[in-house]
């Protein structure tokens, strides 16, 4: 990247077609492989192109896997600017700053903030997610993951895999591990998908399904009735410390002075619908892309070593987090094009983990890649913190799902969600047989 050339081609001058900056925008997209056909054709035609759909804001899309690599890896140049991470409809926007009073977001996590802040509130947990400090959790977590196999069980052959059994097990993990009591599991699950926008899937033949409201205002309810919650949580951790992830967000101090109490909202936030419904999403595409695919299931039950593999390769096509912004902080050229300060940018983490100039097939499920940079944890300073927590989870239930379930084959249409944030499995009718 270079200082802007008087040569290269500005926003107007590297328009995308209308319908592709459509696609790349409507949540409905992300569900489907329509998103992906965008993808594909920006990575052809327009890697760097400037993309501006009907309601939302323009932004220039990042489609291949080593510019948006270049991209993450430069945070002081390209910044989250206290902006929404995520691809938001103008009206969404003005809902959001309506309800603030100006601000455009009514949180303020890790994954908003820039230097300086970012790096100190990142280390308050981040010891607590490495991969020396996570294995310790081992145990805790495979109780978990025979229970919900258990369940399979008892549910006698056939279950909504992803909604019987993979959304609800990373969230009995990730809430054991804040301190939330097991009782509020379902309350979290709610609430953590309307936060999400979880709430509209769309199934394999396109039918659209919507539960609850839409929009900013939908957000905006969720928050308020997650914020309540962990308000009096945090309270209680404040007055009776527990070894669990609030009570340290509760009493955590950064220069000396204990944090505010938004931020320590926003904390619990990222760590509850990060922590959950990436995993959630990926388990169950996980199972989706076996069932659709016998010969490699085969190959994996004859060889479990194989298990990271399918779980990197769920990973891959699944990326629930599909495209995220970020702001430009000053003029800069980047292969011919001018991006002027305060443009936005979005990094398609989905386009890279299927860029043609890396991965052979890169639409089709295969257990037998050689190992390669993976960006659907993302990349740099803000690659997520519960990675190394995330293929553990997944680890430990697929060596416990195969050690009990035989034969499972897909038994009805599937869906998924449809959101900017995250987008993946949300129905997988399974039928299947105990062993």
């Amino acid at each position: 990247m270079t200082t802007l050339g008087e040569t290269a081609l500005t926003a107007g001058e590297c328009a995308v077609p209308l319908h592709i900056a459509n696609d790349v925008a409507d949540p409905l997209a992300h569900a489907t492989d329509r998103l992906h056909r965008a993808f594909a054709w920006l990575r052809a035609h327009a890697p760097l192109g400037y993309a501006q759909p009907d309601g939302f804001e323009g932004l220039w899309v990042v489609t291949r896997q080593e510019d948006v690599k270049a991209f993450a890896r430069r945070p002081r140049l390209f910044r989250n600017g206290e902006q929404s991470v995520s691809m938001m409809t103008l009206e969404e926007q003005a809902a959001i700053r309506a309800f603030t009073g100006g601000d455009a977001l009514p949180y303020r996590h890790m994954l908003v903030m820039d230097a300086p802040d970012h790096p100190k509130y990142r280390l308050l947990t981040s010891d607590q997610f490495a991969p020396r400090n996570i294995a310790g959790m081992a145990e805790k977590i495979r109780r978990i993951a025979r229970g919900y196999i258990d369940r399979m069980a008892e549910l006698g052959g056939e279950c909504d895999f992803a909604a019987d059994i993979s959304h609800r097990y990373p969230l009995s993990v990730v809430m054991s591990i804040l301190g939330v009591p097991p009782e509020d599991d379902a309350l979290m699950l709610r609430i953590t998908h309307d936060l999400t926008g979880a709430g509209t899937i769309v199934s394999e033949s396109g039918n659209v399904t919507r539960h609850g409201g839409g929009g900013g205002n939908a957000v905006i309810e969720a928050a308020a009735e997650f914020d309540a919650y962990f308000a009096r949580l945090m309270a209680k951790r404040r007055e009776d410390p527990r070894g669990d992830l609030v009570s340290q967000i509760a009493n955590a101090r950064i220069d000396g002075e204990p944090i505010p109490q938004m931020e320590a909202l926003s904390y619990c936030l990222v760590l509850a619908t990060a922590g959950h419904d990436t995993t959630a999403m990926t388990t169950a595409g996980a199972v989706e892309l076996m069932a659709r695919n016998p010969r490699e299931t085969a190959r994996l039950r004859a060889d479990l070593t194989l298990i990271p593999a399918m779980i990197e390769e769920a990973n891959r096509l699944v990326s629930p987090s599909k495209i995220t912004m970020r702001t430009v902080e000053s003029d800069v050229e980047f292969q011919g094009r001018a991006l002027r300060a305060g443009e936005r940018v979005g990094l398609a983490w989905a386009s890279a983990n299927r860029d043609e100039a890396i991965y052979d097939e890169p639409d089709a499920f295969r257990l037998d890649r050689p190992p390669t940079t993976l960006f659907s944890f993302g990349t740099g300073v803000h690659a997520c913190l519960g990675q190394h927590l995330a293929r553990l989870e997944m680890g430990i239930f697929f060596e416990e799902f195969f050690a009990r379930i035989g034969s499972f084959e897909l038994a009805g249409e599937t869906a998924a969600a449809a959101s900017h944030m995250m987008s993946g499995p949300k129905i997988v009718p399974l039928r299947y047989g105990m062993q």
